[in-house]
């Protein structure tokens, strides 16, 4: 009885093995594929009329980085003062020139930009394997999907500072 069974199951692998675990000897997945090969699959999988009607599903998702306005920061820009001066008396003269004085800098307001992450997680969308024929690029066919579910619902859409700033002032003045 012993033998049997471990025979039995030897027989299972090696027939696993060589047709593999799929369902009537059909082809097993493939990642990783193109669209273009994904449409000749699904037009291969639709002739075959014992097979319901193949459903694909579309997940859309978005990563958008965006300059936005943060708050400005302060700086100075240095001011100089000279006052000039020649003095001229019967044919004598102290010829003009410069002397430099204190002068206050000029307080100014630095625009100031951060740069967020805008995060869409996966949207699914199912349609049937025909319709796979009619999209010729995945990112025009989400971009308008993805659009009107953040419309839908505002919290769909995730922003995040990535703590990454640009300033419009130069180093040299702040």
């Amino acid at each position: 009885m012993l033998v049997r069974m471990i025979v039995s199951g030897l027989m299972v692998l090696a027939a696993t093995a060589a047709f593999g675990d799929n369902e009537g000897g059909q082809e097993q997945g493939r990642y990783g594929m193109s669209l273009d090969e994904l449409r000749s699959k699904c037009a291969e999988l639709t002739r075959n009329d014992q097979l319901k009607p193949i459903k694909a599903t579309i997940t859309c998702n978005q990563l958008q980085y965006e300059w936005v306005d943060a708050n400005p920061s302060q700086a100075t820009l240095p001011n100089t003062l000279n006052i000039g001066a020649a003095v001229h008396m019967k044919g004598f003269e102290v010829a003009h020139q410069f002397y430099p004085q204190d002068a206050s800098p000029t307080q100014v307001a630095c625009q100031q930009f951060k740069k967020v992450e805008k995060k869409v997680d996966n949207i699914d969308v199912e349609i049937m394997c025909g319709e796979l024929e009619a999209i010729q690029d995945l990112a025009t066919y989400c971009k308008p999907i993805i659009a009107d579910r953040v419309a839908q619902d505002p919290a769909l859409l995730v922003v995040r500072d990535t703590a990454e700033t640009q300033s419009l002032c130069p180093s040299a003045i702040r």
